[in-house]
């Protein structure tokens, strides 16, 4: 059995393997406003205001950076606030599910919210772990 290639047009050139939309980025921006709890770690994806905030970290277009140094998790430990200032966490699909998940959101409540949003909204999947996200943090500051 042998498997075709599925052929991606190319007139953009190669796609970054880390992609967010303006939309996600406006999601976690709303996240970050909200209060939204992170630790930042290795691997951590951030959305930079400025993108000379963290020399020396892998930097992809769009003002994303992934954060692998040590030397940049320990700034974010000790200046939280600083670090906050210029720049929100976006959280993966993955991290994004288990903070769900941590709220107390079960697996076939997230996921029936995606199929429903992704097909009304046209929104990504990610867009709607988002919103969820936001729908759990407001819900919690108006308790």
């Amino acid at each position: 059995m042998s498997a075709e290639a599925i052929q991606l047009p190319d007139d953009q050139g190669p796609a970054p393997a880390i992609r967010f939309t303006e939309r996600e980025i406006d999601f976690a921006h709303q996240l970050a406003a909200l209060g939204i709890d992170w630790i930042p770690r290795q691997g951590s994806i951030l959305y930079l205001d400025n993108e000379d905030f963290l020399p020396g970290e892998v930097h992809l277009p769009g003002n994303i950076c992934v954060l692998l140094s040590e030397k940049a998790i320990a700034r974010s430990m000790t200046d939280p606030s600083a670090f906050r200032n210029h720049a929100t966490w976006l959280p993966t699909w993955q991290e994004g599910r288990d903070w769900l998940r941590a709220a107390g959101k079960s697996d076939a409540e997230v996921l029936d919210r995606v199929r429903e949003r992704v097909a009304e909204s046209g929104f990504t999947d990610l867009e709607v772990l988002y919103e969820l996200i936001a729908s759990v943090l407001r819900s919690r500051t108006s308790a």
